[in-house]
């Protein structure tokens, strides 16, 4: 096998298993609601662009716009997991008194 040479798998341009009947569809309609569109402000008559997302966004209160964001950053950031950290000490565990007697120079 040659280095940086494709040995086996799919030929280049070859498609995926097929697709779901409903993936189209449903993946037209998301891309929909990010596309900007020229709307007009219904109070001032000004003219403005905006997606329905952004305008969805706005509609909702404060506390539901931050619920729906922490909700979507899932989406665009790792994951942290949690770290199980071990601590082994050699020394011998001495009770407080027994410490600060030894401190106060108590024996």
């Amino acid at each position: 096998m040659a280095l940086g040479r494709k040995t086996g798998g799919r030929v280049k341009g070859t498609p995926n298993k097929r697709e779901h009947p409903l993936k189209r569809p449903i993946r037209e309609y998301l891309e929909a609601q990010f596309e900007r569109k020229e709307r007009v402000d219904e109070d001032t008559g000004k003219r403005y662009t905006a997606s329905d997302f952004e305008l969805d966004m706005a509609a909702l209160e404060p506390g539901e716009r931050i619920q729906a964001t922490m909700r979507l950053l899932r989406f665009v950031t790792p994951e942290m997991k949690a770290v199980e950290m071990e601590t082994t000490s050699t020394a011998e565990t001495e009770s407080l008194s027994e410490r600060l007697s030894e401190l106060a120079g108590e024996e």
